[in-house]
């Protein structure tokens, strides 16, 4: 009777061993792109529009954009893309990414017993993109310069898929800042080249 029962509950610690197994780690959240295809594109008086990124990643911290799968030189491509419309014969558009990096700072925390009972910030995460835009016909060039920065702090006990999140929250932040400012500077600047 002894050995039924062993039997049984190792048969029933092992059933339950590899249903806790099973599941595995978590999937990667899958993060759309950001785009600006819900905006209406704004009329350039240009045959061309190019983006030339000139950044280039440190590949070292506190650079980390490049340990994520979006950037925000990605943002800077896919403005000029949904945003920039050439309606000209003549002329061209190049926008020149000059800064897409992701700073990471570590935050002060506390140290000691006291830290076993709080949840604290640790880490900030700031992004940047700078750009310029230069808008040149048969009279010259004319520069356009622009730059936006958003932030996010993170949390010591967040997963990767909640650092993921944090961070494209960040960078849609970014995006809509740098929409923002850039539109409202070419249509200041550039009245007779950019339309909405």
């Amino acid at each position: 009777m002894v050995n039924i029962v062993s039997k049984w509950v190792v048969t029933a610690l092992a059933v339950l061993l590899l249903a806790a197994c099973s599941g595995g780690p978590p999937s990667t959240p899958i993060m759309p792109d950001i785009t600006f295809k819900h905006k209406a594109p704004l009329s350039a008086a240009a045959a061309s529009v190019t983006v030339t990124d000139v950044y280039q990643s440190t590949l070292r911290t506190p650079y980390v954009e490049h340990e994520y799968r979006l950037r925000p030189n990605a943002i800077a491509k896919s403005w000029a893309s949904n945003r920039l419309n050439a309606t000209g014969s003549g002329g061209k558009i190049e926008l020149r990414v000059l800064d897409a990096s992701v700073i990471e700072s570590e935050l002060p925390t506390k140290s000691g017993i006291m830290d076993l009972f709080y949840i604290e910030e640790s880490t900030e995460l700031t992004a940047s993109l700078k750009v310029d835009l230069l808008y040149t016909d048969a009279r010259g060039t004319a520069t356009v310069s622009t730059q936006a920065k958003a932030k996010t702090t993170l949390l010591e006990n967040m997963t990767l898929n909640e650092i993921e999140l944090a961070y494209f929250n960040m960078l849609e932040t970014l995006a809509k800042e740098f929409d923002q400012r850039l539109e409202d500077e070419l249509l200041r600047a550039l009245p007779n080249a950019v339309r909405r």
